[in-house]
């Protein structure tokens, strides 16, 4: 298709295409001979998901769907780290970073870029105030963790919730465990002292 003159053409078809060269020369019949274009699918983006770490550290990232991968630090595909595997381990890494992953079909056709998120959250403190009151009297425990976002569970009692209220008939050392994802569950201990009246 196209009936264009010349010795070469250069075509971008949307689909495999054959084309057919006429070549005529004085005195001969003209001689024909065809070439197909194959044109290959482009593949899906890979499949990836990000990780989670607690304090610097290092990261295994995986992704699938695709025959290899091209693994970039950079949006625009440059910055090439990690090639055919389906994995890319981080160098130690002290922030959030974000890298991308491009899948490679089997007939050598590239992906678009899917961008795979490694978090680096601080580790978290948690904090507990001590208590003392007299025999009788409620004391109020209130913890506070320097990482938003997790869960607290107290014992005794195995109550969630990041403040207790306790009424202890002598001196009581409570216990508070926090946990927030990607991290080890961070303990801290705070006491109520009961005097007698």
């Amino acid at each position: 298709p196209g009936n264009i003159n010349g010795s070469s053409i250069t075509v971008s078809p949307n689909a495999t295409t054959q084309y057919t060269v006429t070549y005529n020369v004085a005195g001969c019949a003209a001689v024909t001979a065809n070439a197909t274009v194959t044109v290959n699918a482009i593949p899906s983006a890979p499949i990836a998901s990000g990780v989670t770490l607690c304090g610097p550290g290092v990261a295994t990232l995986t992704a699938s769907g695709a025959n290899s991968y091209l693994w970039y630090t950079n949006a625009n595909g440059t910055g090439l780290v990690g090639n055919t595997s389906n994995t890319y381990t981080t160098p130690n890494l002290q922030t959030t970073t974000t890298y991308y992953v491009q899948g490679v079909s089997a007939q050598n056709c590239n992906s678009a870029l899917t961008p795979v998120t490694v978090t680096v959250n601080p580790v978290p403190v948690v904090t507990v105030t001590n208590a003392t009151v007299c025999a009788g009297q409620q004391a109020t425990l209130t913890a506070t963790s320097t990482v938003p976002g997790g869960t607290f569970t107290w014992s005794p009692g195995n109550i969630n919730g990041s403040s207790i209220t306790v009424s202890p008939n002598a001196t009581t050392q409570y216990t508070v465990t926090y946990n927030v994802a990607g991290c080890a569950a961070v303990t801290a201990n705070a006491t109520v002292t009961v005097n007698a009246i």
